[in-house]
């Protein structure tokens, strides 16, 4: 028995030969649009995290030059980012299922970069915002509005050492006392022309009323029953008069007394020139309310407070500097913050 066509099987034909390279032909195109499809979702990724990277440095490039940005801005923004890479990410995967299964991986991979674009984008989003609230709380406490006024206390004051509460106590002012403040918080304390705060919503720009007490001594004498005045005099205060060192004083009393230096001016230069146009000098001039005590008054200070003789003259005023209060000059800037009350006599 002869079997016949059993080898012819195995043999290369030219059919056979067309056929294989169709199939391989079909197999290298299948591979090479694979791969640049890959390639192209690729490249969009990264186009999307170099656009993305370029909108979050300009967001802090504003943030930077402006020193505040409004949170409901920052979260548009945020959600503007956000809701594009979703959508890039949507379109990456829309993409991916048209294609084989031959470029699954691939897309698996662009898809985690993408979603790791996103959660960097986020990150780094949220620190921009951070940074701006930190910037806004900040800008918050220094800004200040520049302006020059004179405010009265409205109760017992703090005054302290920078525009807040968390801030050293420098000393306290009583109801009424005058400040000459130069600028405005944004958080609303004033800043002082000795460069202390205080709490503005404690303050009021009207001046309070003020009255001087005055005594005036009547002597009567009586003439056949009638009684006629004969002298009427005032003093500055119901003081007696006194004599010391030969000399003919009027007891004024007890003053609050403090201590002040050269005066800074808005130009940041410093002025030791006073209201009377004479320059202070350590042991001899004083500021004080001019309604009580006028200008070129020479008082005598009992136990002077700087150990001098103490014989001041009245040279200089302030908007502090109200009632029975005297300011006196002094060099040594340690001693401006002071406060003590003294014994005033004015020298007939």
């Amino acid at each position: 028995m002869k079997f016949i066509g059993i080898t012819d099987r195995d043999k290369i034909t030219k059919d056979k030969m067309i056929s294989f390279a169709v199939v391989t032909g079909i197999i290298i195109l299948c591979v090479i649009s694979s791969a640049g499809i890959v390639s192209m979702m690729n490249y969009k990724a990264r186009q999307d995290k170099v656009v993305l990277d370029e909108r979050v440095e300009e967001i802090l490039e504003e943030t930077t030059t402006s020193g505040a940005v409004t949170t409901t801005t920052e979260s548009s923004e945020i959600i503007e980012l956000e809701k594009e890479l979703i959508s890039s990410s949507d379109e990456t995967t829309t993409s991916g299922d048209e294609t084989s299964t031959t470029t699954s991986s691939a897309e698996g991979s662009s898809s985690d970069a993408t979603t790791t674009t996103s959660a960097e984008a986020t990150t780094t989003t949220s620190g921009t915002k951070a940074t701006t609230t930190s910037t806004k709380a900040t800008t918050s406490h220094t800004t200040l509005k520049e302006y020059y006024d004179v405010v009265y206390a409205k109760t017992v004051l703090n005054v302290r050492s920078g525009p807040g509460k968390e801030y050293d106590l420098v000393k306290q002012l009583n109801e009424g006392d005058a400040i000459d403040v130069v600028a405005k918080t944004e958080n609303g304390w004033y800043k002082t022309i000795n460069g202390n705060y205080v709490l503005a919503s404690l303050t009021t720009t009207e001046k309070p009323k003020t009255t001087t007490t005055t005594t005036t001594t009547t002597t009567t004498k009586s003439t056949k029953g009638s009684t006629k005045p004969t002298k009427s005099t005032t003093e500055p205060t119901s003081g007696s008069k006194v004599t010391i060192d030969g000399k003919d004083m009027v007891k004024m009393g007890r003053f609050k007394c403090t201590f002040y230096g050269p005066q800074p001016l808005p130009n940041g230069s410093y002025s030791t020139t006073t209201a009377t146009g004479t320059k202070c000098k350590e042991g001899r001039t004083i500021a004080a309310d001019w309604s009580v005590l006028p200008a070129g008054t020479v008082i005598w200070v009992k136990n002077d407070p700087l150990g001098g003789d103490g014989y001041y003259t009245v040279e200089d005023k302030g908007g502090g500097v109200r009632g029975k209060m005297i300011d006196i000059y002094v060099d040594d800037e340690s001693r401006w913050d002071d406060t003590t009350y003294v014994e005033v006599y004015v020298v007939k």
